[in-house]
């Protein structure tokens, strides 16, 4: 399940939820979404999509270098893992950064 918020723009502010299945096997990582709603919300509207993000399974090969892991769907999409956080990237543009919580 992942759940998204966009409020970076004050007269356009997006709320998604999708849920869904994957796989995961020693060389690869494959996962879809069953169900998505999205709230696109505006000063004058509020509209919902509900279709499909994308069709089928999306399946990443995995490489491991040291500590860090990829997870590379050809050369379209690619999530990256650290042992700072991760981020996610389509086309080579990093478009979601994920920190790690640090302990107090």
């Amino acid at each position: 399940m992942t759940i998204l918020t966009d409020n970076s723009q004050e007269s356009k502010k997006s709320y998604t939820t999708v849920y869904g299945i994957y796989t995961l096997t020693s060389d690869s990582f494959a996962y879809k979404y069953d169900a998505r709603m999205t709230f696109i919300q505006t000063p004058d509207n509020i509209s919902v999509l509900c279709a499909p993000l994308w069709e089928g399974m999306r399946e990443f090969t995995i490489k491991q270098d040291g500590n860090s892991v990829q997870l590379q769907f050809g050369d379209k999409a690619a999530f990256a893992f650290n042992p700072n956080g991760q981020t996610y990237s389509e086309g080579g543009k990093i478009l979601r950064v994920w920190r790690r919580a640090k302990p107090e």
